[in-house]
């Protein structure tokens, strides 16, 4: 129910007199929107004795607009204030159908075999599916209205299983005690993630910012120079440990290891949630006493935060540039985990999944 803003009973030679002026001040202040807040501050000033012309002024307005604002007032109480009916021409697609327009525009992806869905299939779906014709430009400003953004999406290996992923998560409490030795309490237990990421000379590039109309060139080189970052985070330690090495295999993953080790603060036992590729899972692994594997379900590289981190890497410091040679590559390879480390709270807000938090 609204708060009355007016004192019951009051004289009405001066209209104004009846506004309770603490309530339309608590009305104004919590008001959101930019124009009905523009009309309670100049009824504030008209309450105060300011002359519709004053008030004209302050409000950049003019004095028909400001004594429209009274009478309004004066005769509806603050639903008079509200914005009126445009008089303008309606909008082609009713906004009781926005909602669905959005589901449908985002499943013309899912319909497609391969590539993306421009603003002209939108275009073309709005006259079919709907029976409006917009412009390009309508149709942005009416993805805009759905909220529907133009992002990169993720990606999700063809063999990748969702079910089994969902049941990977929803048992992973139970999957982390049956990992650790019998000796270790759960509440000792730190859930960490690894992963490695190849950086070299094929190296990434990004959008990047430049005048509209062009398109600038970004060098890409052609040599097969390459190393590689053995990386793990632990969010609820907000720390990692990585290792920059030549090759991807056994004694690099048990070097790795020993790395994370270290990190692993004393009297704590640490769960490598990590891939199933050939140098995690061969029993000739040799893995310290605290430290405990744990195999994420096969083709499932999105339920590993670690990814983030080599996406955060590259797109801060790792893409959009050259290497001389190897060395120039483990230097800068080592300069962007150190620099994504120091962060204070990176890791635990990039890495943090509520899925993956230690059980009680």
């Amino acid at each position: 129910m609204q708060t009355s803003l007016v004192n019951a009973g009051d004289a009405v030679e001066d209209p104004f007199a009846r506004i309770d002026v603490a309530a339309f001040r608590r009305e104004y202040k919590t008001e959101s929107n930019p124009r009905r807040k523009i009309r309670l501050l100049g009824l504030l000033h008209l309450k105060s004795g300011a002359s519709f012309e004053a008030v004209a002024n302050m409000v950049q307005s003019c004095t028909q607009t400001v004594r429209n604002w009274a009478k309004r007032f004066l005769e509806h109480g603050l639903n008079g204030l509200n914005d009126l009916p445009g008089r303008g021409s309606k909008p082609r697609l009713p906004p009781e159908r926005i909602e669905e327009f959005a589901r449908k525009a985002i499943s013309l992806q899912k319909q497609r075999k391969g590539g993306r869905v421009k603003g002209r299939d939108i275009k073309k779906m709005l006259e079919i599916e709907f029976g409006v014709t917009y412009s390009l430009r309508g149709v942005y400003e009416l993805l805009d209205r759905a909220n529907v953004a133009w992002i990169t999406g993720r990606s999700q290996h063809p063999k990748g299983n969702p079910a089994k992923q969902e049941e990977f998560k929803a048992s992973f409490g139970e999957r982390v005690k049956k990992a650790i030795p019998e000796n270790v309490p759960i509440e000792n237990v730190d859930i960490w993630f690894q992963d490695e990421a190849r950086v070299g000379q094929q190296g990434t590039t990004t959008r990047i910012w430049a005048m509209r109309g062009t398109r600038p060139r970004i060098v890409k080189q052609g040599q097969f120079l390459s190393a590689y970052i053995y990386g793990a985070v632990c969010p609820s330690q907000d720390t990692g440990a990585a290792l920059v090495l030549p090759e991807c295999n056994t004694y690099g993953m048990e070097a790795h290891l020993d790395e994370i080790s270290l990190h692993v603060p004393e009297g704590r036992h640490a769960v490598v949630v990590l891939d199933g590729a050939a140098w995690h899972t061969t029993e000739a692994l040799k893995v310290p006493p605290n430290i405990s594997l744990l195999s994420l379900p096969p083709y499932s590289p999105e339920l590993n935060p670690a990814e983030q981190v080599w996406e955060e890497l590259r797109s801060d410091s790792l893409a959009n540039r050259c290497y001389a040679g190897y060395e120039e590559i483990v230097d800068a390879c080592c300069d962007a985990w150190r620099s994504f480390i120091s962060k204070i709270g990176a890791v635990r807000s990039l890495c943090s999944r509520e899925w993956a938090m230690v059980p009680n």
